[in-house]
């Protein structure tokens, strides 16, 4: 950002790749102050990134393998 230029509201990120560009914006889905945050499930979409499947791992946590968030607190 120059100087004189308003922030962006929405990070936009470009990837270049050999022969192909990627474009995407991106937009925090945050709950707001009287709202719940969104739990985690199993084979959902990740609620922080919404691009991630959710998945257990070895450790039975939930965690999205697109932005790493994750979640345990399970039992057996």
């Amino acid at each position: 950002i120059r100087m004189g230029e308003e922030k962006p509201s929405h990070p936009q990120v470009v990837h270049h790749s050999k022969d192909r560009t990627f474009s995407f914006t991106l937009h925090p889905d945050l709950p707001g102050p009287n709202q719940s945050p969104r739990r985690a499930q199993a084979g959902k979409p990740c609620p922080v990134c919404g691009v991630g499947i959710m998945d257990y791992d070895g450790l039975l946590n939930l965690v999205c393998p697109v932005c790493g968030f994750g979640e345990g607190g399970c039992f057996t």
